[in-house]
């Protein structure tokens, strides 16, 4: 069965998105976070959905929020290498 691995700063990216949206809406936030864990999902079952953006990286944006998830493929399924809003320079932070 293919799983979604996330790394550690893939987790704390999500600790952050998720304490950045609970001050704001904290429904939103929960929203954001299980989307993206359904997201993670998703891909470890359809690995090649997003587009690749730099040799073995992808991108999936999170339905439903504006943040995206940089991936790669892996034998067990994919790893998730980090989360990001989609207007932050995620280009550049990686």
């Amino acid at each position: 069965m293919s799983r979604a691995t996330w790394t550690p700063l893939a987790q704390i990216d999500l600790a952050r998105i998720d304490d950045f949206n609970a001050r704001r809406d904290l429904d939103y936030a929960d929203l954001v976070g299980r989307a993206a864990i359904a997201a993670g999902n998703f891909l470890a079952d359809f690995p090649a959905a997003g587009p690749i953006v730099d040799r073995d990286e992808r991108k999936w944006r999170v339905p439903d929020t504006d943040y995206v998830l940089i991936y790669r493929i892996v034998p067990h399924g994919v790893e998730i290498l980090r989360a990001y809003h989609g207007r932050e320079n995620w280009r550049k932070q990686r």
